[in-house]
């Protein structure tokens, strides 16, 4: 019977959250104790239940359990019994997003959109002169009435002052502070989206999924955000424009991270280019 368990279990799946974490755990340090796994997997629960779950996991052939001991000067010291993987267990975990092997994936394409994230924000500081405050806020939903909907990378809040004299005579007060007149500033919204090569599907996809500007309205923030694609390649602008654009219909903002510091900021209406220029020209007309 045992036999046809083993023979059953290829995925993590078939595995309960805890012990898919146990595994995950033994794969990126190579051995643990029950008191580290149960800390770390087992939080909130008793050593009993840690025990139990680890020896069912070394029942299905996942795991196996190593009792070391150390020599020394004619006597014999027990060391803590480490629990490592066996070749089915890091079989399955290799196939994890989380592996170590697909994490380092993740880590690199995870930095290289937060880079990408960065360059924005510091262009959206280093060029809009009448800026009096920016909030950043990660991974937002893209509809507030459907989470399902899905999400975007980041939304920033944009506060400018009205004009050019007002932020030099108030250099120091920000839209969050009570000393702020906040009808002496403007607010602009924008839903980031780094562009990772989706398909043309996907990109109809997300426009269908995104919330119409009279829904934003409706919400708790009160303005539809302006969605901005941030593109690594400038090859891409007509293929987002062709598929997201001109489903979406409204109005959004492109820029390429080649071109991030030019004036190459681009407002479409829908699949129409409506504006190429600087941020700050851009914005204005928005």
């Amino acid at each position: 019977m045992s036999v046809g368990k083993r023979a059953a279990l290829t995925t993590l799946d078939a595995l309960c959250c805890d012990e898919q974490a146990a595994l995950l755990a033994l794969a990126h340090t190579g051995g643990m104790t029950t008191g580290q796994l149960q800390t770390i997997c087992w939080r909130e629960r008793s050593r009993r239940t840690a025990q139990q779950g680890l020896s069912r996991m070394e029942h299905k052939g996942l795991i196996v359990q190593h009792h070391r001991s150390v020599h020394s000067q004619d006597r014999t010291y027990r060391l803590p019994s480490l629990w490592e993987l066996v070749r089915r267990g890091a079989g399955l975990v290799r196939k994890h997003p989380l592996s170590p092997e697909n994490s380092a994936s993740l880590a690199g394409r995870t930095l290289e959109r937060a880079e990408r994230l960065g360059a924005v924000v510091v262009a959206l500081v280093s060029q809009t002169p009448e800026l009096a405050g920016l909030c950043v806020t990660l991974h937002p939903s893209i509809h507030p009435d459907q989470p399902r909907h899905g999400n975007s990378d980041a939304l920033l809040f944009l506060h400018r002052w009205l004009t050019s004299l007002e932020a030099t005579d108030q250099p120091s007060t920000t839209p969050w502070l009570p000393t702020m007149d906040f009808d002496s500033y403007r607010g602009r919204a924008l839903l980031i989206e780094l562009d990772d090569g989706l398909s043309a599907s996907g990109l109809r996809c997300q426009a269908e999924r995104y919330a119409r500007p009279r829904v934003w309205r409706n919400s708790t923030l009160g303005e539809e955000p302006l969605p901005l694609w941030v593109l690594s390649d400038p090859q891409r602008r007509n293929v987002i424009a062709r598929n997201f654009g001109s489903l979406w219909g409204e109005r959004w903002l492109s820029v390429a991270i080649p071109e991030i510091q030019l004036p190459q900021w681009t407002l479409w209406e829908g699949a129409k280019i409506v504006r190429t220029s600087s941020l700050g020209a851009v914005l204005d007309v928005c």
